[in-house]
C-alpha cells in the first residue's frame, strides 16, 4: 500500500529522527536514511514547517520539499 499526501516536518534531531506531521493531524517519528543523514538532517531543518509532499511504501518513503530537494526516510517505531 502506498500513502501519498502533503505534509511537514515539526521537529528535527540530531541522532538521525525527526516528527512528522500529517494532513489528518497525527503526527509519527521517522528516521532519516543512515547513509545521508547528516546532509538529511541539513535540508529537513532548512523545510522545517514547510508543505512537504510525501510518499511511503511499507520499506520505507520519500520527502519533497519546495525547494526540490528529496530526502528518503523509514519509520522509527521504537520511540513512537
Amino acid at each position: 500500500m502506498v500513502n501519498t499526501g502533503v505534509g511537514s516536518i515539526m521537529d528535527v534531531n540530531d541522532y538521525g529522527t525527526f516528527r512528522f506531521a500529517y494532513p489528518d493531524g497525527s503526527e509519527s517519528w521517522k528516521r532519516f536514511n543512515q547513509d545521508s543523514m547528516n546532509k538529511d538532517i541539513k535540508v529537513a531543518q532548512k523545510n522545517r514547517l514547510k508543505p512537504t509532499r510525501f510518499v511511503e511504501t511499507p520499506k520505507g518513503g520519500t520527502l519533497t520539499f519546495p525547494d526540490g530537494k528529496t530526502i528518503l526516510y523509514y519509520d522509527n517505531k521504537a520511540i513512537e
